[in-house]
């Protein structure tokens, strides 16, 4: 039997709510992120958008887990949209940034 998940796009999770990303995966050139809620039993599964993204994400969860292991958790969160209609969505993990900063 197969673990529940259900599936929320990027814009649909609740603004300034930390969401743990515990797993990567690519299917036919796209990046399913799986989250972690701890309001929501069941895994939250959602696309990485827009795919210029891609190499960028997948750089960070690669320099993630090479310092700071295998369990490493990073967090996305939803801060809604700007007057200009763009979406910000911001990613951390506790290394990354401190890298940053």
């Amino acid at each position: 039997m197969s673990r529940a998940w259900i599936y929320i796009p990027l814009t649909q999770l609740t603004e300034r709510h930390p969401y743990e990303i515990t797993d990567l995966s690519e299917r036919n050139g796209d990046i399913w992120l799986t989250l972690k809620d701890h309001d929501e039993p069941r895994e939250i599964r959602t696309l990485l958008l827009p795919r210029s993204y891609h190499d960028c994400f997948k750089a960070l969860w690669q320099l993630n887990r090479a310092w700071d292991g295998e369990e490493a958790p990073l967090t996305i969160q939803n801060y809604g949209q700007r007057p200009s209609g763009v979406h910000v969505f911001v990613i951390s993990g506790s290394r990354f940034t401190a890298f940053l900063v």
